[in-house]
Formats: C-alpha cells, structure tokens, sequence
C-alpha cells in the first residue's frame, strides 16, 4: 500500500481506497475520524499549499475546509461533527483556529507567541475538552468557543 488513506471493514476484510494522495508530495498528514464515522478530515498538500480536507467515508470527492497559504495540520472534529479545530502556522507560530463545514470563515481560538497545537477533543457536546499543547492557558478562549 501506498500512503493514501484507506478503510477496512474488519468483518468482511474488504479494503476500500479513500484518497488519492500526489505520490510526489511527501508530507506527514494527520487525519480525524468525525464522530458519526461517517467523514474524514485529513490534510493534504494542493495548489502549492497544505490544507484541511473533509472526505465522506464511503468514498466521494473532498471537500477543501481550509484554502490559504500557511500549513494547516492536525485536524480534530467537535463533538456535534459540524466543526473542525486545527493548528495553522501563523506568523511563525502555530494557532489554534475553528473551521466551520458550511463555509464561514475560520475563528482562531488561541493567540499567543509560543505557538499551540491541536491533539484531540473528547466529550459530548454539553462538556467537550480539547487536547492540546502549549506554553500558555488555551482554556479561557476554548470555553468561550464551546
């Protein structure tokens, strides 16, 4: 195999293709299962930039979520499925930013000079908790978002 992303269906051990990634792109994507299982967010490197794609689990095209010229990475999915938190290098310093799947511009959650990174978000849509890393307390602007 090569480094597309790929689904297996453990009960009948068929393998079903996702992406078609540009073997002459190397890149170290990160990925996010969304919680109804039935999207994958993904970055992939297109048009001379690295973005935030949404792909249906069944196959389909992708959906660019992200379109601009820093390297957006580590996409993670809100508990409700309809947002995505991600880290974007801004001005040398990874944010954490909101996208939103309906097209709005996205929100960027934190602001500081250390740079901060998404990890993961667990927990139902009443109490979600983001995973991240930083030198500084993302808490206050994630709360407000959430």
């Amino acid at each position: 195999m090569d480094r597309d992303l790929y689904l297996l269906n453990v009960a009948s051990q068929e393998i079903t293709q996702l992406t078609k990634f540009d073997p002459s792109k190397i890149l170290d994507r990160s990925f996010s299962l969304s919680p109804n299982e039935e999207h994958i967010a993904y970055t992939d490197h297109k048009d001379g930039q690295i973005d935030i794609f949404v792909i249906p689990i069944q196959g389909g095209s992708p959906v660019r979520v992200t379109n601009d010229k820093t390297i957006d990475s580590n996409p993670a999915w809100t508990p409700d499925g309809r947002r995505i938190v991600y880290s974007s290098n801004r001005n040398g310093a990874n944010q954490i930013f909101l996208a939103y799947l309906d097209g709005r511009a996205p929100v960027q959650l934190s602001v500081n000079d250390s740079g901060s990174n998404v990890l993961d978000i667990s927990g139902g849509s009443g109490s979600p908790r983001l995973a991240g890393s930083s030198a500084r307390n993302l808490t206050k602007n994630i709360r407000r978002l959430f």
